[in-house]
C-alpha cells in the first residue's frame, strides 16, 4: 500500500512545516504528537493505510514462526517453527538447521522465553546424539531417522 502522490505531498508539507516552526531542541516525539493533534484530517487519511501496512508486517513475522501443517513431526515434540532466527539476522528454515544453528536459535530464544523454547531444547538434546555420529546432520535428517527407528518392528 502506498500513499497517493497528493496525500504524500500534503504530509511532506506538514512535516517540513512542523520542523521549521519548532523551537530548537523540540523532540521529534513532541513534533509527531503536535502534527497528530493539529492535522486531524490529514492523519485520518493516512492512518488506515499505515495501520494496515504495519499489521501486515506483524502478521507476516508471526506467520513465519507458525509451524507448517505439512511439516515433519515427531511424537513427544510440539510442532516446530518453520523459520528460525539466528544472531546475524539470517532466517534459515528450521527443517534445514544444523545442531549449531539450533543452539544459536536457542540462545536467541532465551532472551524472550517463548513457549517453544522447551521444544527446541529437547530437540537439541536428541540431535546432539546424532551429531556425534554424523557431524552436520540437519533437523530433517534427524526426524527421518527417528521416524525410521519408530517404524522398525521390535526385536
Amino acid at each position: 500500500m502506498k500513499l497517493e502522490r497528493s496525500l504524500k505531498q500534503e504530509l511532506e508539507i506538514a512535516l517540513e512545516s512542523a520542523l521549521m516552526l519548532a523551537e530548537l531542541g523540540t523532540s521529534v516525539e513532541k513534533l509527531a504528537e503536535r502534527i497528530y493533534d493539529s492535522e486531524r484530517v490529514l492523519i485520518e487519511k493516512v492512518q488506515r493505510m499505515w495501520v494496515v501496512t504495519r499489521l501486515i508486517g506483524m502478521l507476516k513475522r508471526k506467520q513465519r514462526m507458525i509451524p507448517a501443517k505439512n511439516q515433519l513431526t515427531l511424537p513427544g515434540f510440539a510442532r516446530f517453527p518453520q523459520i528460525i532466527r539466528l544472531r546475524n539476522g539470517s532466517r534459515p528454515p528450521f527443517i534445514n538447521a544444523t545442531l549449531s544453528q539450533l543452539c544459536e536459535f536457542r540462545d536467541v530464544l532465551l532472551k524472550r522465553r517463548p513457549p517453544h523454547l522447551k521444544t527446541v531444547e529437547k530437540f537439541i538434546e536428541l540431535m546432539a546424539g546424532y551429531e556425534q555420529r554424523r557431524p552436520g546432520i540437519t533437523v530433517a535428517e534427524v526426524i527421518l531417522a527417528e521416524k525410521t527407528k519408530s517404524d522398525e518392528p521390535f526385536s
